[in-house]
């Protein structure tokens, strides 16, 4: 019986100690799984934050990159890169080489530049897998646009026919069309003096006249204009365009659209951006968006109504030099010619118009004639922040060139 109970007492002891064996097993695999499923969470929840952060980021980055990219764009003269081939003065752009034009894609090149700065970003995060920036949207930009008219009639000098009975002499009459019809408006007849044909009604043709019909005085397409420039006024405002310029026979409108400086801006991509462990993968849309304050659209039209649809310089070198002749001082004519295209500049709440002449050259033969370098800055009022040798508030100035001169077959620049 002893030896029974001294076995009894030892299986129970050995029950008790194999008890706490499990007992200690089991709460140590219990704490091993939770550390375990902790860490997991905690990765999980790394993960999210580190999406949530580059998804709150992306507005700011995009805003960001819009700005370097309309401050790099605009110090270029209006390209992200001034390519070989494109026409320059001093380093910059020429917009105009006298009649022809040479206007880069301004909105095109920064969204291209935005894209540039955008992908550059998201490249630099390296705990995110992201495609390519692929859009970038701006808004609408409104051209400027402008139209120019002439006054046609089919009144005409014809019907000619050779007078005999004076002698052989040819005579040319006005026709019904005119108010003095029958007239005569052309001979070689000594000693008779022939009138002009006078249009009953003038009517407004877009650029040409019309096959058999006459270009006349805008006057006679406006009876109740005084002038041939209040005529042209009064079409331009019909059309509710603003007036441009005029010659004695055409009119020029222009209609400019003011556009506000407050855009949503949008880019896109085909892929999302996503973050992957062991553990977790997830994903977030990489497109984005953000409301900016530009005037960028008034900064080109600007450019374009001035610069590109009409050449203001030109326009102002013409009035400038009417009252000089061939023998004028050279001195006085450049002066003359300096004041007028500063009389070009402005300055209101959202831009600033600059032009400094960097070079003026007078024909050798006529000193009324005059050819002209012109540098154009046109500045947004509004601060950006952009890296420039350091970060801080600048503002985008347009820089370009405008060669031009009061006579077209006068090119020497």
């Amino acid at each position: 019986m002893k030896g029974i109970s001294v076995i009894v007492i030892a299986l129970a002891g050995a029950i008790f100690v194999l008890s706490l064996e499990a007992i200690f097993l089991s709460t140590s695999i219990r704490m091993s799984v939770e550390r375990s499923i902790s860490a997991q969470e905690v990765e999980i929840l790394r993960s999210i934050n580190k999406l949530e952060m580059v998804k709150i980021g992306l507005p700011y980055a995009l805003e960001y990159s819009f700005q370097q990219a309309v401050y790099d764009v605009s110090k270029n003269g209006g390209y992200f890169f001034i390519q070989p081939g494109v026409p320059t003065y001093n380093g910059l752009p020429i917009w105009r080489n006298y009649s022809n034009i040479n206007e880069p894609s301004y909105i095109e090149e920064i969204k291209k530049s935005t894209l540039s700065y955008l992908n550059k970003y998201m490249s630099s995060i390296g705990f995110v897998n992201s495609g390519q920036y692929t859009e970038v949207s701006i808004g609408d930009y409104t051209p400027v646009h402008r139209r120019d008219f002439v006054c046609c009639s089919s009144c005409k000098c014809g019907g000619c026919k050779f007078i005999i009975s004076r002698g052989t002499w040819e005579e040319c009459y006005c026709s019904s069309e005119c108010e003095n019809a029958g007239e005569v408006c052309r001979t070689n007849e000594p000693g008779v003096t022939p009138v002009a044909c006078k249009p009953k009604n003038g009517v407004w043709r877009e650029t040409t006249c019309n096959s058999g019909e006459n270009l006349y005085s805008l006057t006679y397409c406006d009876s109740t204009a005084s002038s041939v420039e209040e005529a042209c006024k009064k079409k331009c405002s019909q059309e509710g365009m603003d007036f441009l310029s005029y010659t004695s026979n055409s009119c020029s409108c222009i209609k400019i659209t003011i556009m506000p400086n407050v855009f949503l801006i949008n880019a896109s991509s085909s892929q999302d951006i996503t973050i992957e462990s062991q553990l977790y993968k997830a994903s977030i849309e990489s497109n984005t968006s953000q409301v900016v304050k530009t005037n960028v659209f008034n900064i080109l039209a600007t450019a374009e109504s001035k610069f590109i649809a009409s050449d203001a310089v030109k326009d102002k070198l013409i009035t400038a030099l009417s009252s000089y002749d061939c023998s004028s001082n050279n001195e006085t004519v450049k002066s003359a010619v300096a004041s007028a295209i500063l009389a070009l500049e402005f300055s209101n709440k959202n831009i600033s118009l600059s032009l400094t002449p960097k070079k003026i050259v007078i024909k050798p033969d006529c000193n009324s004639t005059v050819a002209v370098a012109v540098e154009v800055k046109i500045k947004d009022k509004l601060p950006y922040l952009v890296y420039d040798g350091t970060t801080a508030y600048r503002n985008p100035e347009l820089r370009f060139y405008v060669i031009t001169s009061s006579d077209y077959s006068f090119q020497p620049i």
